[in-house]
């Protein structure tokens, strides 16, 4: 989430900012492995996942929508979409915890909301078909 946050600001290239991410961090290679995966998916799949963001975002402009939360939105749509061996209430349940460590006070309602909506009416929708 970090790592897509430094990105959105447009200071730093995906290269750069992966390579950075680790700086400070220790980590096996499969945590590596795994978080290279969920931000390049991520970045690959990213005019996708805000056409989502903006088609559920009733209350909010997307413009308006805080850059953590965004990151955070981002990250767990894709894991929505595209990581099915990762079961959805634990994409939902991993994006709250982490809202509740880095966002404002009542941001993790908005993401669960959100990510809900996404789930129900798009991967949970596909899954039955």
């Amino acid at each position: 989430m970090q790592t897509l946050y430094q990105v959105s600001w447009g200071e730093l290239e995906r290269g750069e900012a992966l390579r950075l991410s680790w700086l400070e961090r220790e980590a096996d290679l499969s945590a590596r492995e795994f978080a290279k995966l969920l931000i390049e998916g991520t970045l690959d799949h990213q005019e996708e996942i805000d056409t989502l963001i903006q088609t559920f975002s009733t209350h909010w402009t997307f413009d308006r929508i805080p850059r953590v939360e965004l990151a955070i939105l981002r990250l767990s749509i894709f894991s929505l979409l595209y990581l099915s061996e990762i079961p959805p209430i634990v994409t939902i349940d991993e994006a709250i915890e982490i809202s509740k460590l880095y966002s404002g006070e009542d941001a993790w309602r908005y993401i669960n909301g959100m990510l809900d909506a996404i789930y129900s009416q798009n991967v949970a929708k596909q899954s039955r078909t």
